[in-house]
């Protein structure tokens, strides 16, 4: 690396995803993939303040810098402005980045990254592979212009994990016997996702993730009534009012609403302790299959050989819903196109039960 000149320079790698919760998680199977490789723990650049938080405990991974705010010109952008600064006192080395690079790319360069050390996303693939099998492949590539790559890890063999300490699961068990809740003797279920929680009517069009209350409401009410299992409503407070319009139509003193109190460490430590999940194809599910809470996910448009949670050791089955027929025989063309004949409309209660019975019941 002479040719930086007087730049401070690392061998520390660095892993650029400006993602969502759910991407976040996908992300740590590479993480952990450069921090063998280099014997470093991974730096990482992400987009949502609970970043560090998502991967607190994890021994692969370094410093976390934030990067909320994206369009503004940098001049006016104190966040772009403070991000630069911080990778020059980093220090330049080798970066891979995850996803989309016109963000980040511009940065990268003002703090001295030079071309040759930067790693960007693959070219399109003809096949639908999982997104966490994506990011295995861009960080197994070479840097320094190099055309040839790292061996892949058996992705049966893969860790998809989050981690969650004593103290945190101690919190998450005081805070389960307020409720009277015992471990491993609840369901959770995560009915939004980042769409529900912004200003306007979660059922609009434009959140392809909506399933109506009363479809919650009686999933919720069939587990309680008939397992005798608590079912606990998370979210956040912007999602309150949809968690209370379940909880109510439930009519099942069994069925709960916490979105005042559950944040994200909390949230993992309780997944983790749960009997199940049951959630819409949102961040929380890939928390819960990452600390091997079994889920069901819900998926509309979106395409779940690309984007499913992915667990090391528990069940992770996902149920979708057809609104039309396939438009081609072909079965990598029915992938590919997945949003044009899927969404949340198609799915059935009837059809969510029958896959939670025969997956998660007996547990």
């Amino acid at each position: 690396m002479s040719n930086l000149g007087a730049l401070n320079t690392t061998n520390v790698p660095l892993v650029c995803r400006l993602g969502a919760l759910g991407d976040m998680v996908a992300c740590t199977p590479a993480l952990k993939y450069l921090a063998e490789k280099s014997g470093h723990p991974c730096d990482v650049i992400a987009a949502g303040g609970w970043s560090s938080d998502l991967f607190a405990h994890l021994p692969y991974v370094g410093e976390v810098h934030v990067l909320k705010s994206r369009n503004k010109p940098y001049r006016l952008n104190p966040d772009k402005r403070h991000l630069v600064k911080s990778l020059k006192q980093r220090g330049v080395g080798p970066c891979w980045i995850f996803g989309q690079n016109k963000h980040i790319l511009p940065l990268l360069k003002r703090s001295g990254f030079v071309s040759q050390y930067i790693s960007t996303p693959l070219t399109a693939s003809e096949a639908v592979i999982h997104v966490g099998e994506e990011w295995l492949q861009v960080a197994a590539q070479q840097l320094s212009g190099s055309d040839s790559v790292l061996p892949l890890p058996d992705m049966d063999r893969v860790n998809w994990e989050l981690a969650v300490s004593e103290d945190e699961r101690t919190d998450a068990e005081h805070w389960l016997a307020q409720r009277k809740l015992d471990v491993k003797n609840y369901v959770v279920m995560q009915i939004g996702n980042k769409k529900t929680m912004r200003v306007g009517d979660p059922r609009r069009a434009s959140n392809t993730k909506f399933w109506p209350a009363g479809h919650w409401a009686e999933v919720a009410r069939y587990i309680a009534q008939q397992h005798k299992i608590p079912v606990i409503l998370v979210g956040t407070p912007h999602e309150g009012g949809l968690i209370d319009e379940v909880v109510s139509l439930a009519k099942n003193s069994l069925v709960l609403a916490a979105y005042q109190d559950v944040g994200i460490r909390r949230l993992a430590a309780v997944l983790q302790l749960a009997h199940s999940c049951i959630s819409v194809d949102t961040g929380p599910a890939h928390m819960a299959a990452a600390v091997d809470c079994p889920v069901l996910v819900l998926f509309g448009e979106t395409n779940p050989a690309r984007d499913r949670p992915r667990s090391t050791e528990s069940i992770v089955q996902c149920i979708s819903g057809e609104t039309s027929l396939p438009p081609s025989e072909d079965l990598l063309e029915q992938q590919k196109s997945w949003a044009s004949w899927h969404g949340m409309g198609g799915i059935q209660t009837k059809a969510v039960l029958a896959e939670w019975e025969k997956y998660f019941s007996k547990r």
